[in-house]
């Protein structure tokens, strides 16, 4: 169920249709003329701030230089006033949020080395403090925690090139004692330990350039002993099973392992130097005998390896495409299937001992193709391989007068790209092409000479691509594209300052109650708060400053009940908690502190009956399901789906005969339909649609003559196709039909 309320079928809201003129409602046509209710926002200001949107990932393999998704979301580092902080959208601007103010005020965190685990996100961020240390997030501020102060205090134990390892990661930190050495933790601060001292006392061993493999049970990493000097090491975890995998370059020479691929389930690809080949091709299963050379590239002790510029073909790969360079041909593309018979030269693009085709990025496109952007001696190109000499040739020439990079191919047949005069056009822009001149298209989002780059290109679903752009108004924002001019827009000017009389208020999250609507609206003073409207500019106003100051309460989540709204709400003593408000400043308050200064992050509200379910977080419980009479008494959890401080994450919730229906997770059926009467006796599991830890992920639920109608995940097409399928199962279930994938329930 959506967590807009409109007005009810057969009555007239002229409040919400003038509103709704103003862009109140998105996607709603008033038939109406438009008018503009009240400009909220006239703030002035002088020059457009950048928030700067970065992957904050170090990228020591491949050119990869994408930003990280989970659960839906893509997640980057961004400053405005807060500083650099965690951030994550879903490609709209409600959908963009700070995930929590780490370093809070004016200060940084500056996230780094974002890795994804299950439904975890980890990474390194600082706090005045504890310093840099390692950081957990679900993606909400309620789920965002300091895993461990490892060095106690205010030092930094500064974690360092974190990789996925089982059910956790592995990385470098110093805790004060044993100088800069591997780490292991589960995300809890009794399951974080250092795994091995390599270097044993005050030095440090650290652990360079952790990578997992693709089945993530071991990671490969480079450390450093005097005995051995930089050599190749590996951990499954554990303290047992981490040690030096073989001394490549024997003694106290190092043989400097880097660029770490991983290939096949438990092999990795890396560059690495002997003592007579130079810097060449190895692979390593994790044992002394499965660590060889592939080849030597530029025989005679010349390195001719660059795996920073590789790319794989296939999931689990069968091939690697990478640069390579001989005396014979230069730098030019090499694939490799991690034997010396299967490695050799593609193309000589560029013919001739010169410098030869240079190389400057690449993307996947599914499991048998990549795309490489070079120089072939007289412009720049677009090239594609599917690993052989004979499928190895142009897809697009069209791109521009300087090298086309941040390639990301976009799932249906087109390629995204940051390219320079493209076009007619000048500047370096983001760009896109299907192969052809006139499918090869500038989005020109800096018009004029000047440069809109287009950087970090990271599809969203297919046909969009997600990438990092300035305009002259907003600096350096997030931006989002499906490949054509009128569908490339700005996701949200996280960082904003707007001119006077075109600053945006970002009017939102709409709800009715008796002649007026409530809505957040942002007018440059207060940040997001909670204002009304009756459709007037005079009776358009703040209900109240919730967060004093500007910085925001962002409410999003609200609903009427009785004469009240209730909503979520941000507030410097008590996080996001639930509040309530009858339209005045003396009648919003908060409605119950669920937990503490933490924050409970109530989401999905939606009222059933007399009550308001919704899911919210405790220390003790986790993310389960409350309701609420409007009453801090009868604010309560209704039950612990998933038993002890696991999470549940109940939502998608929809009435149906008085009850409740939704979606919950527990540790033994996995996501899945769930009913509730607002009592723990009355709450229970529907049906395990998917048998066993799978889930069916029901959503989008329509009623369809007493039953109700919903999506599953089918296990097959994947969650988004069946997003894709929502407005079809929507439609269907209006004209009287159940769709493919619903199940009907009786009330």
């Amino acid at each position: 169920m959506s967590k807009y309320h409109a007005p009810r079928r057969g009555r007239s809201s002229p409040v919400l249709s003038a509103l709704a003129a103003a862009a109140l409602v998105a996607g709603t046509s008033p038939a109406q003329s438009a008018t503009l209710v009240k400009d909220i926002n006239t703030v002035p200001a002088g020059s457009a701030p950048s928030s700067s949107p970065s992957i904050a990932r170090y990228v020591n393999t491949y050119a990869d230089y994408r930003f990280v998704q989970m659960g839906g979301y893509t997640y980057f580092a961004a400053t405005d006033t807060s500083g650099q902080e965690l951030w994550r959208t879903d490609g709209t601007a409600a959908g963009t949020t700070q995930v929590a103010d780490v370093n809070p005020g004016t200060g940084s965190s500056s996230p780094y080395y974002l890795t994804v685990v299950g439904s975890l996100l980890y990474f390194r961020a600082n706090a005045v403090t504890s310093g840099y240390e390692l950081w957990v997030t679900d993606g909400t501020k309620a789920g965002t925690r300091r895993v461990a102060d490892i060095w106690a205090g205010s030092n930094s134990s500064s974690p360092s090139y974190l990789a996925r390892c089982g059910n956790g990661v592995v990385f470098y930190a110093g805790d004060g004692t044993n100088g800069y050495e591997p780490w292991f933790s589960d995300g809890t601060a009794t399951g974080t330990k250092m795994l091995v001292d390599v270097y044993p006392g005050s030095n440090s061993g650290y652990a360079y350039y952790c990578t997992s493999n693709f089945i993530g049970s071991k990671v490969f990493f480079r450390s450093f002993t005097p005995t051995s000097g930089y050599e190749l090491w590996v951990t499954d975890g554990t303290s047992a099973g981490t040690f030096m995998v073989k001394d490549i370059y024997p003694g106290s020479g190092a043989s400097s392992p880097t660029a770490f691929v991983p290939f096949r389930p438990t092999s990795v690809m890396f560059m690495a130097t002997d003592t007579t080949t130079g810097t060449e091709l190895w692979v390593s299963d994790g044992t002394a005998a499965g660590t060889t050379l592939v080849k030597d590239v530029y025989p005679g002790g010349v390195s001719g390896t660059y795996l920073n510029y590789a790319y794989k073909l296939g999931g689990v790969p069968t091939k690697l495409v990478f640069r390579g360079y001989d005396a014979s041909n230069g730098y030019e593309w090499w694939v490799t299937d991690g034997t010396t018979s299967g490695t050799f030269l593609l193309a000589d693009l560029n013919p001739g001992t010169a410098a030869g085709s240079y190389y400057f990025g690449c993307t996947s496109a599914g499991y048998g193709q990549v795309y490489l952007s070079c120089y072939s001696g007289s412009s720049y190109a677009i090239y594609v391989t599917d690993g052989t000499t004979a499928g190895t040739k142009a897809f697009a020439t069209a791109v521009g007068t300087s090298y086309p990079y941040y390639l990301e191919e976009d799932g249906a047949g087109r390629v995204f790209f940051s390219g320079y005069n493209v076009g007619g056009s000048t500047g370096r822009e983001p760009c896109v092409t299907d192969g052809t001149a006139a499918g090869t298209l500038d989005l020109d989002l800096y018009a004029g000479s000047s440069s809109g780059y287009g950087y970090y290109m990271t599809r969203m679903a297919k046909g969009t691509c997600m990438f990092y752009g300035l305009d002259p108004w907003t600096g350096y924002e997030p931006w989002i594209s499906d490949g054509t001019k009128a569908g490339t827009r700005l996701i949200k000017d996280v960082y904003a300052t707007p001119s006077p009389g075109t600053a945006n208020d970002y009017v939102q999250y709409i709800v009715t109650m008796f002649d007026k609507v409530y809505f957040t609206a942002n007018d440059g003073v207060n940040g997001y708060e909670l204002w009304s409207s009756d459709g007037t500019a005079a009776g358009t106003k703040m209900v109240a400053d919730i967060y004093p100051g500007n910085g925001g309460s962002y409410c999003y989540y609200k609903c009427r009940l009785g004469n009240a709204i209730l909503f979520n709400a941000d507030h410097p003593d008590n996080g996001y908690e639930l509040w309530t408000s009858d339209g005045t400043a003396a009648g919003t308050k908060l409605l119950k502190d669920i937990y503490g200064n933490g924050g409970s992050n109530p989401t999905y509200l939606t009222r059933i009956g007399d009550k308001v379910f919704f899911s919210a977080y405790t220390w003790s419980a986790g993310t389960e399901l409350w309701v609420s009479d409007g009453t801090a008494a009868g604010t309560r959890m209704v039950a612990d789906i998933y038993p002890g401080n696991g999470n549940s994450y109940p939502g998608n919730f929809h009435e149906l005969g008085g009850r409740a229906y939704f979606q919950a997770y527990d540790q033994t059926n996995g996501y899945e339909l769930w009913t509730s009467d607002g009592t723990a006796a009355g709450t229970r599991l529907v049906k395990d649609i998917e048998p066993g830890v799978g889930s069916s992920s029901p959503g989008f639920f329509e009623e369809l003559n007493g039953q109700a109608a919903f999506l599953r995940l089918d296990r097959r097409d994947g969650l988004r196709a069946v997003r894709d399928r929502r407005h079809r199962c929507r439609h269907q279930a209006r004209q009287g039909h159940l769709p493919g994938l619903g199940l009907g329930l009786p009330a």
